[in-house]
């Protein structure tokens, strides 16, 4: 008698990656999202309206986003997170007005005053305690920003193109970036040169769907954004104003005064022989672990934050910190990339 063996293939079951997130009062990440199938959707009326959605959700949750860029199927993200563990009534109703519809804000409204009579009169407030917490749990959250931000635009360009369907690649990326000058600085210049790199212009400040590009042509959001990161960055006492931080920011841009001020042939040219690139020319590559990197910074930041998560790795990892090859810059993070982690420029 034959016997046949059949041999079934067991597909392992793949556990979604925890999301890296900082355990300090006020955290820094980079986060991007891309379009499925890197499809370019992204026009004009698409970026505005991605762009107001972000700004409401900035104000409605109390994070900060210190620069940002909108291409056609991705975006970028530089974003201050606070932890919030209380906030007043008054200030809750006031973010729930900058977010929602006026139709909205009479029902919470309303609701909020039925709820604090029956606290006042009864000196029960289990209800009142609920309504407050239905919105603080929302709020200084990475993944809470991110998810709302995708999900609500996903909603409209849905409903304007009458399409259904997952619109954004799987969740989106995030990156635990150092609160010091050389990550945060780096990691700003990366994200508003997306257009440079792309060929799309000369200069970053000809691109109004970027945090610098907003900011020179006059947006208020933005310009704060580039004055806190300028006043975070030079670790300032006093509030950067808009004249000194763009000043500032400009010159971390660029290399050289006009222009992109690199080579991009030479830049080939170091990637093909292995040799080193220094920051400036780091910028104008297409970094990956700027993205996948899980956590960018000092070698000592970094060692830190994988003793924090020590449980996630491997027994036999000994260390954390692994060195951006190719980069002059000591810049360290979590994963040691090894398919195309810096790609040469247009």
């Amino acid at each position: 008698m034959l016997t046949l063996k059949i041999k079934f293939a067991i597909t392992p079951l793949i556990m979604r990656r925890k999301r890296l997130l900082g355990r300090s009062t006020l955290n820094y990440y980079h986060m991007m999202s891309r379009i499925v199938s890197g499809d370019f959707i992204l026009g004009e009326e698409e970026k505005e309206f991605f762009k107001d959605t972000m700004r409401k959700l900035e104000s409605f949750m109390g994070v900060r986003v210190l620069t940002y860029c909108l291409m056609t199927n991705h975006f970028h993200i530089l974003l201050e997170v606070p932890e919030i563990e209380w906030l007043s009534d008054e200030e809750i109703l006031r973010r729930i007005k900058n977010f929602y519809s006026s139709s909205r804000v009479k029902e919470e409204e309303l609701e909020y005053r039925y709820l604090k009579e029956i606290a006042d009169e009864s000196g029960k407030g289990e209800g009142l305690e609920e309504w407050r917490e239905r919105f603080l749990n929302r709020m200084g959250d990475l993944s809470n920003f991110g998810k709302e931000l995708k999900e609500r635009f996903t909603r409209w360009y849905n409903w304007k193109t009458d399409r259904e369907g997952t619109l954004w690649s799987a969740r989106f990326k995030s990156v635990l970036v150092e609160d010091s000058e050389s990550a945060l600085s780096t990691i700003a210049a990366y994200i508003d040169l997306n257009p440079v790199r792309a060929g799309i212009v000369d200069d970053p400040k000809g691109y109004r769907f970027s945090g610098y590009g907003e900011a020179v042509s006059g947006g208020i959001r933005a310009r704060e954004g580039v004055c806190a990161l300028s006043q975070i960055v030079r670790r300032a006492e006093k509030r950067s104003n808009w004249s000194m931080a763009s000043k500032f920011y400009r010159c971390h841009l660029f290399s050289k005064g006009e222009g992109r001020g690199i080579d991009s042939e030479r830049v080939k040219e170091v990637l093909k022989t292995g040799g080193k690139l220094s920051t400036q020319e780091l910028l104008f590559c297409r970094v990956r672990y700027f993205s996948d990197g899980m956590a960018i910074g000092s070698k000592g930041f970094v060692e830190e934050v994988f003793n924090t998560h020590r449980e996630w790795f491997g027994v036999k990892r000994k260390t954390g910190a692994r060195q951006i090859k190719k980069a002059e810059a000591p810049f360290f993070c979590l994963r040691d990339l090894r398919k195309e982690p810096i790609r040469a420029p247009i």
